[in-house]
């Protein structure tokens, strides 16, 4: 071992019961994870399908335009089911390359099961960055489209 790399060149890394035992917690919680992102998209399913259905209409829109809130909404529901297949996949990976790397001592298993980890939490990093910087962007664009309106109504008066 050096200081650089503790983990012996020979050896690789040991897992003793107690960790393979954890690592199996994990993965039966990313499975429960992966159950609950199910759900959700069920849940967002229905929600779409009330929203492009039955949603309210918006009297205070011309004629042709009182069912698009609701057709945005349904169509908003099915985006966050698509931006959240990939992260649900990835959990579902690391859950099974783990229990399969746990019971079968497999080091390739143990590389895949947290690559796929990895990937999962980049995933959900960026979509925090993403989310947080949404309201940011927001703000600056009102702030540009009321500036120019402003200035468009300067010029014409």
């Amino acid at each position: 071992m050096n200081e650089e790399n503790p983990i012996p060149e020979n050896g690789g890394l040991v897992l003793n019961d107690k960790v393979k035992s954890d690592l199996i917690q994990t993965a039966q919680s990313a499975k429960k994870m992966f159950v609950a992102f199910c759900i959700s998209f069920v849940n967002l399913i229905f929600l779409s399908g009330y929203y492009f259905t039955k949603g309210e209409y918006f009297a205070a829109f011309p004629d042709d335009a009182q069912r698009m809130p609701n057709i945005m909404a349904a169509v908003s529901c099915f985006v966050a089911i698509a931006i959240l297949i990939y992260p649900a996949i990835k959990l579902l990976q690391f859950s099974k390359a783990t229990e399969k790397a746990c019971q079968t001592d497999s080091t390739s298993e143990a590389e895949q099961g947290f690559a796929r980890l990895l990937s999962f939490l980049r995933f959900n990093g960026v979509l925090c960055i993403v989310l947080c910087a949404l309201p940011l962007l927001f703000v600056i664009i009102a702030g540009i489209a009321f500036g120019v309106e402003e200035l468009v109504h300067r010029a014409v008066s």
